[in-house]
C-alpha cells in the first residue's frame, strides 16, 4: 500500500527499511543492535534531512526550520533574539548552512535532467509491501516518484563529497544504495503495477555544489536483488531461532586470517 505520513510515523512503523537492512551486510549483531538502538543524529544527517526539506517539501521547511543569524549572548539584543528562535519552536539553522543548502539547490534545479524529474510527480511517500519469499513487511520512502512520458522513475537525492561517476559508484557499493536501488524498485513496481527504473541525483556539498544525475543499470539492481534476497534470508532465520551471530557465523566458526593474495605470492 500507499500512504502520505510523516516521516516520524514511517519510521515508527515496524516494517524493515533499507537502512535496517543493510546492517546485515555486517552481521545480524550489527543489526539486532541497531533496531535496538535507534541512531542518533549527526550534524552531517541533520543537515542531510534540512537539504532534503527544502528542496523536495519547502512548505515542511519553512514551517519547521528557522535561519538563525550570528548571536551575541552577552548582549540584550543577542539574548532576546535567542529567546525568539527559541519560542518559535523551529530547528535553527546558521545563515552560512542556508546559503549552502540554496547554493546546493540551485545546482540541482538548474541540472536538466534533475529539474524534470522533481518538478512534479509525489515526493516522500510512504510504501509498505510484504516480500514474496519470506513474508516479512517491508518499507520504504521514496524521496520523489514521477512518470515521464511512458517510463515511470523513482529519484533518489543524495549529498556526497565527490559525485563523479566512478566515485559515486564506489559509494553505491559501500553505503548498499545498489540494495535501495533494488528494494525500491521491487516495492514501488509492485504497488504501483508497473515497472520503474531507479535514478540517483548527487549533489557536492562544496563548491561549485556539482550534480550529477546517474541511473542505475541492471547490474546494480541485480546486485541489489542479490543481497536483499540474502538479507531476507537470514533475517528470517535469526527471528526464528534468536541467533543473532556476527563474524564467527550462526555455527561459531573459527576464522582464519592470512595475507592479501598479492603479499602471499611473495611466500609461496
Amino acid at each position: 500500500m500507499k500512504k502520505q505520513m510523516s516521516a516520524e510515523d514511517y519510521r515508527n512503523d515496524g516494517a524493515f527499511s533499507r537502512s535496517q537492512l543493510f546492517k546485515l551486510s555486517k552481521s545480524p549483531a550489527h543489526f539486532k543492535y541497531a533496531l535496538e538502538n535507534p541512531e542518533v543524529e549527526t550534524p552531517a544527517l541533520a543537515f542531510g534531512t534540512a537539504f532534503h526539506a527544502y528542496v523536495l517539501e519547502k512548505d515542511k521547511f519553512d514551517s519547521e526550520y528557522i535561519v538563525a543569524p550570528k548571536l551575541d549572548r552577552r548582549t540584550k539584543e543577542g539574548k532576546a533574539l535567542a529567546a525568539q528562535i527559541e519560542a518559535s519552536g523551529k530547528i535553527p539553522i546558521s545563515e552560512d548552512t542556508f546559503a549552502q543548502i540554496q547554493a546546493m539547490t540551485e545546482s540541482v534545479m538548474s541540472n536538466k535532467y534533475a529539474a524534470a524529474l522533481l518538478n512534479g510527480g509525489e515526493h516522500e511517500k510512504s510504501y509498505f509491501w510484504t516480500d514474496k519469499l519470506t513474508g516479512l513487511k517491508l518499507k520504504c520512502r521514496p524521496d520523489c516518484r514521477t512518470d515521464l512520458k511512458s517510463t515511470s522513475v523513482i529519484v533518489d537525492l543524495k549529498t556526497t563529497e565527490n559525485a563523479d561517476t566512478d566515485s559515486f559508484m564506489h559509494s553505491c557499493i559501500k553505503y548498499g544504495y545498489d540494495l535501495q536501488a533494488a528494494m525500491y524498485t521491487q516495492g514501488v513496481s509492485e504497488i504501483e503495477g508497473k515497472p520503474h527504473r531507479f535514478v540517483f541525483i548527487a549533489v557536492e556539498k562544496s563548491p561549485p555544489y556539482a550534480c550529477n544525475v546517474l541511473e542505475a543499470d541492471d547490474f546494480i539492481i541485480q546486485k541489489g536483488t542479490k543481497d536483499l534476497n540474502d538479507y531476507l534470508y537470514t533475517l528470517k532465520e535469526c527471528l526464528k531461532t534468536g541467533n543473532w551471530y556476527s563474524y564467527n557465523g550462526k555455527n561459531g566458526d573459527l576464522n582464519v586470517i592470512s595475507l592479501p593474495g598479492w603479499l602471499a605470492r611473495e611466500y609461496e
